[in-house]
Formats: structure tokens, C-alpha cells, sequence
């Protein structure tokens, strides 16, 4: 009643283009979490990359009856983390 692996897994931390693996070179990733999005799991121990980045957003949004809504755009800056 053993479970039996025939076949190695492969390495999903390094791209591989004939098996289809894209790696994790580049994706997001979230510094201050512990889980498997955090940056120490998803980088594979290769560290990341901090970056800031500015973005505008629709904020302060107002509903007026009867049906529409007005909405600002604010501007916010945040840092953004990627692997290596």
C-alpha cells in the first residue's frame, strides 16, 4: 500500500519549454507572506527585484440616485516585488 513515483517531478522554478514550465523568473510575488505566494516559496531562493510603481485608480466613488456614479482618479505609488 505504498505510493511508487516512476517518473522524477519536474523543476517548476526554471523555465523548460518542452515540458511547457514558464518558471517563476519575473512573476509578483508578496514579500511580507508566508504562503505559497510569498517571495522566499515562489522565487526558489533566488531572491527578488523591488520596484515603484505609480498607477492611477478610481477612488472617492459616488452613487447619485437615480443611477449614476461619479468617481475621482487618485494617483498611488507602491512598491512592487518580482523574482529573480
Amino acid at each position: 500500500m505504498e505510493l511508487v513515483y516512476l517518473q522524477k517531478s519536474p523543476d517548476y522554478c526554471e523555465r523548460n519549454v518542452q515540458q511547457g514550465i514558464l518558471g517563476t523568473t519575473g512573476r509578483v510575488c508578496n514579500r511580507t507572506s508566508s504562503g505559497t505566494e510569498s517571495c522566499d516559496k515562489l522565487c526558489c531562493g533566488r531572491g527578488y527585484n523591488t520596484r515603484q510603481v505609480r498607477r492611477r485608480a478610481q477612488c472617492r466613488c459616488k452613487f447619485h440616485w437615480c443611477c449614476d456614479v461619479t468617481c475621482d482618479v487618485c494617483e498611488e505609488n507602491y512598491e512592487e516585488f518580482t523574482c529573480k
